[in-house]
């Protein structure tokens, strides 16, 4: 958030910045801005909207840092539409793999959904060119973290089936074994089984989506539910994503039949869900996702979640006097 904050700040002082490369530097500054902001939103309850050099920045109920990250990509959006980004810097600055205009309305469209603006949401997801490939890069300096955390660090227990109730998982869903390995050993004691991210976490230097072009789908249909909107609308969206077997700019692909439960609203709510927890693995999305769509809680029920928000950081208490409490759970 800092980074960003010094980019707008001072970019506009730079003489040599104008244009379409200063449009496309203080776009690209808010969209990285808003990231962190609904990144604070999914994990506290409350957070501050801006830093603070006196270390008593103040918090916000999350839904205000939702639409401080709305209103940011909002303006993003406005600058690079008025002033488009330059030549100069797609090729110094994005690169090829990362479409400014693309990756805001996406983002848009995320946080509009985990805000509850329902049609906002549709709009920047219909806004989104599902045939645009947008990727994070990562160095042998740089690594990418999946990789990281996975295969280095060991932070990160894999578990079956996305870490779903076996009632949630559909057996033949292709997306498993396309983002985990497993590998059975029989040894003198027993059955060993390993399981390892494959996917985007399999070198150092993979690249990550930046968002998947099913998750713009799987949001208009979970808004369209929400909205009290047509239930076959939803429900092709569903399918969309369900009967794909080729053809996805990141290979994942279900291939899974349609969609043969009942057409109610609660019930294609509960499809969404399963199809966000599979198509959207390790994304980073499913703390928000379980608690939208109600799903079993502590402290009653630890089976899909151990926590409903993550407690401050010892270093934001011992520094900032405007800390809240810890969440209970």
């Amino acid at each position: 958030m800092k980074m960003s904050e010094d980019i707008l700040n001072n970019a506009p002082q730079v003489s040599t910045l104008t244009g379409g490369t200063l449009s496309g530097v203080m776009a690209n500054a808010k969209l990285f801005k808003a990231i962190a902001l609904g990144t604070l939103a999914t994990s506290f309850e409350q957070s501050n909207i801006n830093t603070d050099a006196s270390g008593k920045a103040k918090f916000f109920p999350r839904q205000a840092v939702l639409t401080e990250a709305i209103r940011l990509l909002d303006d993003a959006i406005a600058q690079i539409n008025t002033t488009p980004v330059s030549a100069d810097f797609t090729s110094n600055v994005a690169g090829s793999n990362f479409s400014l205009k693309n990756i805001l309305y996406a983002y848009n469209a995320r946080y509009n959904l985990m805000a509850g603006n329902y049609s906002a949401a549709i709009t920047n997801a219909n806004a989104v060119d599902l045939t645009s490939k947008n990727q994070f890069s990562y160095t042998p300096q740089a690594v990418n973290p999946l990789w990281n955390t996975s295969e280095i660090l060991k932070y990160y227990t894999v578990k079956q089936n996305f870490g779903l109730p076996s009632a949630l998982f559909e057996v033949g869903d292709k997306r498993e074994p396309f983002y985990i390995s497993t590998v059975t050993t029989i040894t003198p004691t027993g059955t060993v089984i390993t399981r390892k991210l494959n996917a985007f976490a399999t070198q150092q230097t993979s690249n990550i989506p930046v968002y998947l072009p099913d998750e713009m789908k799987l949001i208009k249909a979970e808004a369209i539910l929400r909205s009290n909107g047509v239930l076959n609308d939803a429900l092709n969206l569903i399918n969309d994503v369900r009967t794909q077997v080729a053809g996805d700019l990141f290979d994942v692909n279900a291939g899974l039949p349609s969609y043969s439960g009942l057409v109610t609203k609660d019930d294609l709510l509960l499809e969404v869900y399963r199809q966000r927890c599979a198509e959207l693995f390790l994304s980073g999305q499913r703390l928000e996702d379980s608690r939208r769509f109600g799903r079993p809680a502590p402290p009653a029920n630890t089976t899909e979640r151990n926590r409903n928000f993550y407690p401050y950081p010892d270093q934001e208490r011992i520094t900032n006097p405007n800390t809240p409490a810890d969440p209970a759970i």
